[in-house]
């Protein structure tokens, strides 16, 4: 007995002692960490974020993320369908520069060409006259949505949602690049980056 307890008593010595050095060795590097300015994180790692998710993360409940005062959260859109986005241009570059372009009847995979210039003139127009791309045109289906429904961000409202992503999905590479520079000119300024999901079994990406 009188050795267990000897035995128990060296070890409780041993850890007080153990514990007692780490207390000090905390010590000197919390002085020395004092002296010296703590590490920045550059605003523009992506530490944690709040995922794309369809139906969900729109531009209004990434407004109200804000407005919650989280500001270094990464934000990502829904995940849009490439198609839909050049689908919407398509219709805006109708109503816009009056080429007769209808949103029912899109361009195919093999026609689309990235015209940057065409882009940005669209994208200009629609910033500038934001609801003519709200009329209704006798092509329009009940589902169509407008270019600004799909990748347009709550900049215009003060609360600017930076850093945020815009996530594209999509099977073909001509739609998805399409739709990536209509995603950039677009969100000039407002989308740190673009993201593409080429991988969800989904419908709207799988096809």
């Amino acid at each position: 007995v009188l050795l267990c307890a000897l035995s128990a008593l060296n070890r409780a010595d041993a850890l007080a002692s153990s514990a007692v050095a780490t207390q000090q060795q905390q010590q000197q590097q919390q002085n020395q960490q004092n002296t010296s300015p703590p590490p920045s994180i550059p605003l523009d790692k992506e530490l944690y974020s709040v995922a794309p998710m369809m139906g969900h993360t729109n531009r209004h409940y990434r407004h109200f993320i804000r407005l919650m005062g989280s500001s270094r959260a990464h934000l990502y859109t829904e995940m849009i369908p490439a198609a839909q986005v050049v689908r919407a241009y398509n219709r805006a570059r109708g109503i816009y520069l009056g080429n007769g372009v209808s949103s029912s009847n899109p361009t195919s995979s093999a026609d689309i060409a990235i015209d940057a210039d065409e882009i940005l003139e669209v994208v200009q127009r629609m910033k500038d006259d934001p609801s003519k791309e709200y009329q209704r045109l006798p092509s329009d289906n009940d589902d169509n949505l407008t270019l600004h429904q799909l990748v347009g961000t709550s900049q215009s409202s003060g609360i600017a949602e930076n850093p945020v992503v815009l996530q594209l999905g999509g099977n073909d590479s001509k739609k998805l690049g399409m739709a990536a520079a209509i995603g950039a000119a677009y969100g000039q300024g407002e989308y740190s980056e673009i993201n593409l999901n080429c991988g969800c079994p989904s419908n709207a990406v799988g096809g």
